[in-house]
Order: structure tokens, then C-alpha cells, then sequence
């Protein structure tokens, strides 16, 4: 815990530097729609919140690195919706650090306000678990258990950004994990591994 808090102050600094011209922050909220490879359910259908602050580092214009910190939600569900939604669903909680880069292109300049309209976004993330609660009123995890998550994850991560101005940004990133997020031997001995993927919808507001 205490590589993370030292990358988390790390990020908090970046935001603290904001007044100058090469740096920046923004708020983040928004939605994840994820998925566990492995636990015999297909779909995107677990929904989650995503939260946090991005501070920002300019090299160019057009070229920033971010650094992020996050609260993030994931996890696994049968169905979004109909009478499976509930039956079962996995519920992991993130503290989430995601470092990358933005490449920013088609410049608009209205006469009051100048900014680039949309963005390609690429990096790394790594996360570590807060908690997991598995709810399976039917029984049918196989022997899944919330001691046999992993407690860290690295990902890596892509997507794009539409600038509505200068200072909002409507962003849809994919994230996949490199490593398992669950491993275990059930009781009639199959090996069990689930693998972390999800996407993620959300809004930033730059100061």
C-alpha cells in the first residue's frame, strides 16, 4: 500500500501545480461497463461508477502526459437486465492509477475559445483492490471466493476523447488487464481463471 500512496501523492502533486502554463487538472466522473473473462457469462454487464482527478503535463500542444487517480468500480453480472440481473454478479471495488499519453489533433478556434476537438489516448494503469463481495443467491460460482482475487492489477488501456470545448471532454477508453484477477480449483478440481476487461464512459471538466 505504501507504492501506491506514493504514486497517489505523486499525482495530487501534479494537480497542485496546475497554475502553470505547462501543467493542468480536470475532474473525472463517469460510468464502467465490465465483464471477467472466465466466469461463464458473456456481455458487458456490470456496471460501475468511475471517479477521480487527471493532472496533466503539456511536452507541446498537441502532445500531454496524464497521470490519474480513480476510484473505479468492475466486476461480472449474468444480465444487465430481465430476471437474471440478480442472479449472479461480482463486485470489485479499485483504487486506480492510470499513466499515459494524449495525442490531440483538429485544432477549432471560434474566436473566443481555442482547443483541439478530438483525442487518442494510450498508457498503463495499475490498481489495487479495495474490496470484492460476490452476490450468488443461486449458487453457481463453482467455489469462487473473494480471498482468491488478486489484490493488484496492471492493465493497459485505449481510447479517444470529444472535446465539446476547451474545458469538457466526453471520453471512452478499453482497459484489459495483463494478469488474472481470479484463480482458484473448485471442488471437483477445475481450474478457475477470470481475466478483467471493461470500458469506460465518462466526462472530464479542466480548470
Amino acid at each position: 500500500m505504501k507504492r501506491i500512496y506514493t504514486i497517489a501523492l505523486c499525482a495530487l502533486m501534479v494537480v497542485g501545480l496546475q497554475a502553470q502554463e505547462r501543467f493542468g487538472a480536470a475532474a473525472v466522473l463517469g460510468l464502467t461497463a465490465s465483464q471477467l473473462d472466465g466466469d461463464n457469462s458473456a456481455g458487458f454487464n456490470k456496471l460501475g461508477i468511475t471517479a477521480g482527478i487527471k493532472g496533466m503535463t503539456y511536452f507541446t500542444d498537441r502532445l500531454e502526459l496524464n497521470v490519474e487517480l480513480l476510484f473505479s468500480q468492475r466486476g461480472s453480472q449474468n444480465d444487465l437486465f430481465g430476471a437474471d440481473a440478480d442472479a449472479f454478479s461480482i463486485n470489485m471495488n479499485f483504487l486506480e492509477i492510470p499513466v499515459g499519453l494524449t495525442f490531440k489533433d483538429w485544432l477549432v478556434d471560434d474566436g473566443q475559445d481555442e482547443y483541439y476537438k478530438v483525442e487518442a489516448q494510450a498508457g498503463l494503469s495499475y490498481a489495487r483492490l479495495i474490496s470484492v463481495t460476490i452476490e450468488d443467491p443461486l449458487g453457481i460460482s463453482s467455489g469462487a471466493f473473494e480471498e482468491n482475487f488478486s489484490d493488484a492489477d496492471l492493465s493497459w488501456y485505449f481510447g479517444g476523447a470529444l472535446n465539446v470545448n476547451s474545458s469538457l471532454a466526453i471520453v471512452v477508453r478499453y482497459t484489459r488487464s495483463f494478469g488474472l484477477a481470479y484463480e482458484d480449483i473448485n471442488a471437483i478440481g477445475d481450474v478457475i481463471r477470470m481475466k478483467s476487461y471493461f470500458f469506460t464512459f465518462r466526462a472530464e471538466y479542466r480548470f
